[in-house]
């Protein structure tokens, strides 16, 4: 018996599924591309169990023939492309014929579409087809998506819970609105609307304004510039709602949503000095380019692609965004230089004299404050450098680790925080997490948040920049830990404060360091001369 046996067609399939079908969101993103090219203006889409138990996408496309709609459950069936040559002009989001396969060979799938008043029912279970039979509906496709993953135990077990995956939904419709602002898309999760961007007349900008503002907030839409150079279209984001990471950057070639570093690091180098070194800009662009030069077959699920002459096109991106953004502010009037007074001057040096060293605890005496820096004399013989910040940090990391919930600080005045749609997605997952550790949230609007209480550590003034960055995900302890840092000058009574709280381990070299009176002595010690004569 040779070794090497074809597969089946059933594993065939179940291998094409693992590579296009990720997730309910990926099930989402074929059937509302394939909407698209059937030329659909209004999509509806409707989830239950994040997914798992249903998924059902309505359009108002040019609909199947019956004998269409057999062909289209077929591996690589597809009315997109004939021979090999059209791989590489393409015009069409979903073009491998893949999808419906992929999808009804790991659910049970109900296909019901018309190109006129005449319908097709087709319902197929684990890739077997069950039935077909005519069935009345106006013209359209709607396809209905249940118990995804039930013959795959092993794919479910690793899935993410419905919770999650309703998040990953609301992203996936949020990044298509902006890449089709002309059609019409709803989300309807759990019985409830979740999501809608209502298809409206007008202009490629003004319809893409309408659709920043159901995304990103009115804040963001309202200080956003338009970009409409080089083939390259959309908007950019005002530096003060930049981002700690590249959430919220959104990039489309031929309408078709990509991730692209090359394009993502162009943008920022445009933005230069505008934004800190560790910010990012938020951004939507459109780029349209002849399609032989983007090649869209990189990754299976067309999420990457790879463009011909890239060196070009970064240098286009680069010109285009910074001849857009505002030039920087010049000054006319000469700049004064004045002299400093004494109690103007910042992080003064504090110094105990020896005879009145306070004493904190034990054996730990106190020498000196300077900036961020705590200087105290130890059990063992030298001197320890506290930085006060990393102290501060690793206090407020405690608390917020501890099983009880973390200390919290009522606002006298309730903070009103705008947010992008994803943004207000991530923190509503993480709202009970976030109560935990001092915050108390509310969501007022459709992206507004009303801030009554934050851990006490943090400053009024950064409440909206602390909130953005916990929507980014990752570890929500050490994130908010972080901002505990931002205090740069201390008093000495706060210094030592501080120690205390965090001198029973002071071999933790992140927030304390000793230095012996040798390695003090060494600094001054003057470098061996050599002992060649010079020339």
């Amino acid at each position: 018996m040779p070794k090497i046996q074809r597969l089946s067609e059933e594993t065939i399939n179940r291998i094409a599924a693992g590579e296009v079908i990720e997730n309910p969101a990926s099930v989402i993103k074929e059937l509302i591309e394939n909407a698209i090219d059937a030329g659909a203006r209004h999509i509806i889409v409707e989830t239950k169990g994040g997914g798992f138990g249903l998924i059902r996408v309505i359009d108002d496309g040019c609909g199947m023939s019956s004998e269409d709609a057999m062909l289209a459950f077929e591996r690589h069936a597809t009315s997109k492309i004939i021979s090999s040559d059209d791989l590489f002009s393409l015009s069409t989001m979903g073009f491998r014929g893949e999808a419906l396969a992929s999808i009804a060979s790991i659910a049970e799938v109900t296909l019901i579409t018309a190109e006129d008043s005449t319908g097709t029912k087709i319902e197929v279970v684990g890739g077997k087809i069950l039935s077909a039979e005519p069935f009345p509906r106006k013209q359209g496709t709607t396809v209905e998506v249940r118990s995804l993953f039930f013959n795959v135990p092993a794919r479910k077990k690793f899935q993410k819970s419905p919770a999650a995956s309703n998040a990953e939904i609301y992203k996936l419709l949020v990044t298509l609105s902006l890449a089709y602002p002309s059609i019409g898309l709803q989300l309807q999760s759990e019985d409830r609307m979740a999501f809608s961007a209502p298809a409206l007349a007008g202009s490629f900008f003004e319809q893409l304004e309408h659709r920043l503002v159901a995304t990103l907030g009115d804040s963001v839409a309202s200080q956003a510039r338009m970009i409409d150079r080089d083939g390259i279209q959309g908007f950019l984001g005002a530096s003060l709602h930049s981002r700690p990471k590249r959430s919220g950057q959104y990039v489309f070639v031929n309408s078709r949503a990509v991730s692209s570093p090359l394009i993502s690091y162009a943008v920022r180098a445009a933005y230069g000095t505008r934004l800190d070194e560790d910010r990012h800009p938020i951004f939507a662009l459109h780029l349209q380019m002849p399609p032989e030069m983007v090649d869209v077959n990189v990754h299976p699920q067309k999420k990457e692609v790879r463009f011909q002459e890239e060196a070009a096109l970064k240098e286009k991106i680069l010109r285009a965004v910074a001849e857009t953004l505002d030039p920087a502010p010049s000054f006319s009037a000469p700049l004064v230089f004045m002299e400093a007074s004494p109690e103007r001057m910042s992080y003064p040096l504090v110094f105990q004299e020896t005879k009145q060293q306070p004493q904190l605890f034990e054996e730990w005496h106190a020498v000196g404050v300077w900036k961020q820096f705590l200087f105290v004399e130890g059990r063992e013989e030298g001197l320890w450098i506290v930085d006060l910040c990393a102290a501060q940090e690793k206090i407020a990391l405690r608390q917020l680790t501890k099983d009880q919930d973390a200390p919290s600080q009522g606002l006298l005045l309730s903070e009103r925080v705008e947010l992008t749609a994803e943004e207000t997605k991530e923190l509503e997952l993480r709202k009970d997490a976030l109560t935990k550790m001092g915050f108390s949230l509310q969501l007022i609007g459709r992206t507004t948040f009303l801030v009554d209480a934050t851990p006490p550590f943090i400053p009024m003034d950064q409440i909206a920049e602390v909130l953005k960055e916990l929507a980014g995900g990752g570890d929500l302890p050490k994130k908010i830990a972080r901002f505990a840092r931002r205090k740069k000058q201390f008093m000495i009574q706060e210094a030592l404060a501080l120690w205390k709280e965090v001198a029973d381990d002071p071999q933790d070299a992140a927030v304390a360091v000793r230095r012996a009176p040798e390695e003090l002595a060494q600094l001054f010690k003057k470098a061996p001369t050599s002992s060649a004569a010079p020339r």
